[in-house]
């Protein structure tokens, strides 16, 4: 009888369907579910950016393999993107595109983590964060703090270095937030890029909620600080921006 072989013990650490047996219970009642976490719009596409509008005969080698670093089109277009938003130039070759922001935070923690490795993971946080860093057998670190930041005394400094251990090689950090909508403020970023220095931890920046802001002033990114631009890896992601 032929043997399966076996499923690598670091996968049994990935726990599965949390929102989505909280919204199975939320049904059960007659209650609705709001499925924020997903991040997902009501909105259509811009025009640019709907598929079907990308016909092959006008974009020659539209079905062929892109190139492994980007189409340099697409790269030359968010290079100007962040250069209008932040204005920051970009040199292109620390410009990856990946099919997916989580696909690109799957590839960034396999190269930097090894086994055992812990990354500090402030919460509540987007569930799959703590998949993709379990998956390389790496060890998510939870810390209660999106949701405290209001609380009188709330120390982030603190909170954060409390969690730190000698295996501590990463912090994960998410704003504007997912799930919670929070825009950290200048001087908790101050606290948190603190404590990433401090201990050497590489900045794993989610930026994907960038656009969604409402305020006058959009907050500047996580990455553009120069005193941490070189331990900082930033994600951003089309699916949010333009539907």
């Amino acid at each position: 009888m032929p043997r399966f072989p076996k499923i690598a013990e670091h996968a049994h650490s990935v726990s599965h369907r949390v929102y989505s047996n909280l919204e199975q219970r939320a049904l059960a009642k007659n209650e609705h579910a709001y499925r924020l976490h997903v991040g997902d719009t009501y909105r259509d596409p811009v025009p640019a950016a709907q598929a079907e509008r990308q016909l092959s005969s006008e974009h020659p080698g539209l079905h062929n393999y892109a190139p492994v670093h980007g189409e340099p089109s697409l790269i030359d277009a968010f290079i100007a993107y962040v250069e209008g938003r932040h204005g920051e130039t970009l040199n292109p070759d620390l410009v990856q595109v990946m099919s997916g922001a989580t696909a690109g935070l799957s590839v960034v923690c396999q190269v930097l983590l090894e086994p055992g490795d812990e990354v500090l993971l402030p919460s509540p946080f987007w569930p799959l964060s703590r998949g993709v860093i379990a998956t390389k057998g790496a060890v998510p670190v939870q810390v209660p703090f999106y949701t405290r930041l209001d609380e009188p005394g709330f120390d982030a400094e603190a909170v954060l270095e409390s969690a730190i251990t000698d295996r501590t090689v990463a912090l994960y950090i998410n704003t504007p937030h997912n799930p919670t909508g929070r825009v950290l403020c200048g001087a908790t970023i101050d606290a948190m890029m603190r404590v990433a220095k401090r201990h050497d931890l590489w900045v794993l920046t989610d930026e994907a909620y960038e656009e969604i802001y409402f305020d006058r002033e959009p907050p500047d990114a996580v990455w553009k600080r120069a005193d941490i631009r070189d331990r900082a890896i930033a994600f951003h992601t089309l699916s949010k921006t333009y539907g």
